[in-house]
């Protein structure tokens, strides 16, 4: 059997090394340990054999989780928005104040106090944030960060839930009366709803006194748009004391439904002007075609070619063109450079008319680490813009404008078939060597697609000439005849001879349609690589921005956290042995980079429960 010097020392090294969650019980053994050495110990064990000094205070006696009211002073914590914003401490506004609750051996206390904070019962509070409080926050704040002021506020809960059985509930955002979190109410989706708007680019402007585009250069300004948010933490201090693994009996949770980039670039607006003169020139482009030597020589071969073989014993002479118009109606293109363009998963909106690009920061981290959004993160995840999600956000990117630019050629293409085309072309035939008729083929005001499709006929006109058809020149008569059955041959191979040349010039292999989609999707290529430099200088290694999800303090070794936790929150160390640490969580924390930190540090839905104490 151990003596009890050895005991003592076993039990002191325990105390020394144990985490201050367990002390308590420590001290209760050590103290237990030495009530047996004052009555009734070995006579040959000394005090010399402790030969370690630590003077540690606790109840006697056990701590029987199964009833364990009336022992712990609890607190517990929730709110909707927290930090400090143009360096104004936001727990000086009181709409923003959120609810405090804590239990002490006096009962229980609220920040706000009632009627203020609404009593749930149990020691349950909660503070949800009202459509006149938010009046009153914006009179505050200013426009730099703006919350909604429609059904959506009311839904927002601020709620803390304290007891004397060492349990504590923080809860804040979308959050129901017992401090559950209301996902179902907040589906993640392709428009989920959102709680607040932060203008990046008026915060870099009063903060640092220069425009955002000094900063980051690809960009005129940027919004950062917050969706539904929620967070939950709960602590059983009694079982967390008893089992020596305070991890084990507290659970911190969080939901986001969205969060969305608005980036203004200049690079847009560059390429809807780029584009619209590219389309403007389509019309010169094809008027040019009536003045352009090499294709109405092509036309006019095209016709002796195809003429020569179907006249039979007359000769086929001179071949001109008087006139040649070609009118398109365009309008169905331009409309497409005010268009809104998306990739096939929703990660990437281009507003071509207001010049904005909007990231879906959810879709694209869902995208790249196949979460569910941005849901399931490891605590203190940074969504750094880094080269895998720089690479996926280039590929949307790339898909959306490839997608349009194959949009903006087929609506070409579209109004090129549709194009109302005239012509006058002159055919002389000659008999014998000799002149013998003209014949006049008129084109009016007929669809490009309607000559290719062998739909429509020329109208015609003959004039002979030489003699005239008489009794005595029977041969001119005979001549005459033949003019007028080949007259329609004539009509219908001019329509068809000049719809393939058109076809050729506009539509075919280094044609106008492929010299148009060439040229669209040249100017894709700078609104890419602006996007990407812009996103990097914003949220990348270095950028003006930290961005962080599941924000912990004091994460669990186990959770796999991926970032530092905050040191901004200062979260005050326990006091002693007998208290257990106090644990938040955010869902959302944007914080602003070195000149900026002191525009722009917030949390969204921020809650926490502890440090509660064994009385």
């Amino acid at each position: 059997m151990k003596t009890l010097s050895a005991r003592l020392r076993l039990v002191t090294r325990s105390l020394r090394s144990s985490p201050p969650i367990r002390r308590s019980l420590a001290a209760t053994l050590v103290i237990a340990a030495v009530t047996g050495l004052a009555f009734g110990a070995a006579p040959e064990t000394t005090l010399a054999a402790w030969n370690e000094v630590e003077y540690v205070s606790a109840r006697f006696g056990t701590l029987d989780c199964a009833a364990p009211a009336g022992r712990f002073d609890t607190r517990a914590q929730g709110r909707v928005l927290s930090g400090t914003l143009l360096t104004r401490d936001l727990a000086g506004v009181a709409e923003l104040k959120g609810v405090t609750a804590t239990q002490t051996a006096g009962g229980v206390t609220v920040d706000p106090a009632p009627p203020e904070s609404l009593s749930l019962g149990a020691g349950a509070y909660s503070d949800p944030l009202t459509v006149t409080a938010l009046g009153s926050v914006y009179a505050s704040l200013g426009s730099t960060l703006r919350l909604p002021l429609g059904a959506q506020a009311g839904a927002l809960n601020s709620y803390a839930k304290v007891s004397d059985t060492g349990v504590s509930i923080g809860a804040a955002g979308l959050v129901d009366n017992s401090g559950a979190i209301a996902a179902a109410q907040a589906p993640i989706g392709s428009n989920p709803p959102e709680i607040a708007e932060i203008r990046l680019g008026q915060i870099v402007a009063q903060t640092l006194g220069r425009p955002l585009s000094s900063q980051v250069g690809q960009l005129t300004d940027a919004r950062l748009r917050i969706g539904d948010v929620a967070s939950r933490s709960t602590l059983d201090a009694c079982s967390s004391f008893w089992g020596d693994d305070v991890y084990s009996k507290l659970a911190r949770d969080y939901y986001i439904a969205g969060l969305r980039l608005d980036i203004d670039a200049p690079a847009v607006g560059t390429l809807t002007s780029a584009t619209s003169a590219v389309v403007a020139g389509v019309d010169a482009r094809a008027e040019a075609l009536r003045t352009n030597t090499a294709f109405l020589t092509a036309v006019r071969q095209g016709l002796l070619d195809t003429l020569g073989g179907a006249l039979g014993t007359l000769g086929l002479g001179d071949v001109t063109i008087s006139s040649l118009d070609l009118r398109l109606d365009l309008s169905a293109v331009n409309g497409l450079l005010d268009d809104r363009i998306t990739d096939p998963s929703g990660i990437v909106a281009v507003d071509l008319a207001s010049g904005t690009v909007t990231v879906d920061i959810a879709s694209l981290v869902g995208a790249v680490y196949g979460t569910s959004g941005l849901n399931g993160l490891p605590p203190n995840t940074q969504v750094l813009i880094d080269d895998e999600i720089v690479t996926r956000l280039e590929l949307a990117l790339t898909q959306a404008l490839s997608a349009w630019a194959t949009s903006v050629t087929s609506a070409v293409t579209a109004a090129l078939d549709a194009a109302v085309v005239s012509a006058s072309v002159n055919v002389r035939l000659n008999a014998q060597g000799l002149p013998l008729a003209d014949v006049g083929l008129g084109l009016v005001d007929v669809p490009l697609g309607t000559l290719l499709a062998g739909g429509a006929v020329a109208t015609s006109n003959v004039r002979l000439l030489g003699a005239a058809c008489t009794t005595l020149n029977p041969l001119a008569c005979t001549l005459n005849g033949l003019v007028d059955t080949l007259t329609p041959t004539l009509r219908t191979v001019i329509g068809g001879v000049l719809g393939r040349a058109l076809s050729t010039a506009l539509t075919g292999s280094g044609g106008l349609i492929a010299a148009v989609g060439a040229e669209v999707r040249t100017l894709t290529g700078p609104l890419v690589a602006a996007l990407s430099a812009g996103t990097r200088g914003l949220l990348g290694q270095g950028g003006l921005l930290y961005l962080g999800i599941n924000a912990q303090n004091a994460p669990a070794p186990a959770a796999g956290a991926t970032g530092a936790e905050p040191t901004t929150w200062n979260i005050p160390a326990p006091t002693s042995p007998r208290e257990t640490r106090r644990f938040d969580v955010a869902a959302i924390r944007v914080v602003g980079v070195g000149a900026l930190a002191t525009g722009l540090s917030l949390d969204f839905a921020r809650s926490s429960a502890g440090g509660n104490l064994i009385r």
